[in-house]
């Protein structure tokens, strides 16, 4: 997923220099050049400390300096995204279920905090931030990593579009057992006339957001289940009254529970795959 400069396909090509991108927060000053020299990416260290440590040990200082305001904020976030750049990707799958909430809630402060000039920055942030925060959600069973993935889906839909379509295509491909370029006499992802199917691919995120609200609100008594004081991108009451506004636009085909599980489950597994790719 590490970078897609130029198309979808090429998410682990590794940009030019002339394709670096400065990055701020919000309307401040911009932050020195995200992107170094290639052979700075990551360096070797006497201790052998994991890459799983070294990411989240990362990841908490960036996330701190994020929400203390700090200016050294993008440096750290940026040094981050530089450290699985292109086809070091795949160093996100090395992280242990137990350290991926930090490492997600930085990418996730990425998506939605920085400001890049190729916007593509902040969707390869976003999926990796999708990744790391559902596999802490799906292996620790870590309720603190949905809200993120709720506000991700709902605020920052095209961040995600195209691992939206990806999943829409897998859940299609499984239950007609061809490929779906082939039912639909193109390319999903780009063809003029499967606009409505992109559409769609981008509806069933309701789904998986009704999903993941099970585990942190109670729409029925209008509360939050888990403590509202730490600093996880938790959706604000006017969030929760936007999501409830989209569940009445869709059917019940869309937002039934056992159908948002099986498609966060599946996107989950195309952003899994996409880091592979990067090996």
């Amino acid at each position: 997923m590490i970078f897609n400069f130029f198309s979808r396909k090429k998410r682990c090509s590794t940009p030019s220099k002339s394709t670096q991108a400065k990055a701020n927060i919000g309307n401040g000053e911009n932050s020195e050049s995200i992107f170094t020299d290639t052979s700075s990416l990551i360096q070797k260290q006497s201790n052998a400390i994991s890459i799983s440590e070294q990411l989240s040990n990362l990841a908490e200082k960036a996330n701190f300096a994020y929400n203390s305001g700090s200016p050294q904020a993008p440096q750290l976030l940026s040094k981050l995204l530089e450290t699985c750049w292109g086809k070091r990707g795949h160093i996100l799958l090395d992280v242990d279920s137990k350290r991926c909430m930090s490492v997600g809630l930085a990418f996730a402060y990425m998506a939605v905090g920085l400001n890049w000039n190729d916007k593509d920055f902040n969707s390869v942030a976003a999926e990796n931030a999708f990744y790391c925060l559902s596999k802490n959600l799906l292996i620790e069973q870590n309720t603190f990593s949905a809200p993120a993935l709720f506000t991700l889906l709902l605020n920052y839909p095209n961040l995600l579009k195209d691992k939206l379509i990806a999943t829409h295509c897998a859940m299609a491909e499984k239950q007609i057992g061809m490929s779906i370029g082939m039912m639909l006499g193109g390319d999903p992802f780009n063809a003029p006339h499967l606009q409505d199917f992109r559409n769609q691919a981008v509806a069933y995120r309701i789904a998986i957001m009704n999903h993941l609200i099970s585990f942190f609100y109670d729409t029925h008594s209008d509360t939050f289940t888990i403590p509202t004081d730490l600093p996880y991108l938790l959706p604000s009451k006017s969030d929760i009254r936007k999501f409830k506004n989209l569940l009445l636009t869709v059917s019940d085909a869309y937002v039934g529970i056992d159908q948002g599980e099986q498609y966060f489950n599946t996107m989950f597994k195309e952003c899994e795959h996409t880091l592979d790719k990067c090996r």
